[in-house]
């Protein structure tokens, strides 16, 4: 198993699957992207073009949706308000966006 600072640093190439977005970007899914390091992810990955990303947040008490706002008008930009718990609303997003790769910041730790 390859951790994620061990791949390619987010290359626009073929990744292991084959699944690759129409213009070569990775598409990757990342749980909690409304928290604070989440967000900050976000913003380097998607802000600075290296992958698109689908952000799956329950928007709880630590989420701050306005920390990506800046990414939502963009093509590479994708919300979901989910529940990672929701074993059937993972599935059913996974399913539709068909990540190349997931990282995970979920977490209620307060």
């Amino acid at each position: 198993m390859r951790l994620w600072y061990e791949a390619p640093h987010f290359s626009r190439v073929t990744c292991a699957t084959g699944n690759k977005a129409r213009d070569g970007f990775m598409r990757y899914l990342i749980t909690g992207g409304c928290g604070f390091i989440g967000s900050a992810f976000l913003r380097h990955v998607v802000g600075g073009r290296l992958a698109r990303a689908v952000n799956v947040d329950k928007l709880t008490y630590a989420a701050n949706p306005d920390a990506v706002a800046e990414l939502a008008a963009g093509p590479d930009y994708t919300f979901v308000q989910a529940d990672i718990g929701d074993r059937d609303a993972m599935r059913a997003t996974i399913a539709k966006y068909r990540p190349d790769g997931i990282v995970n910041f979920a977490a209620e730790t307060h």
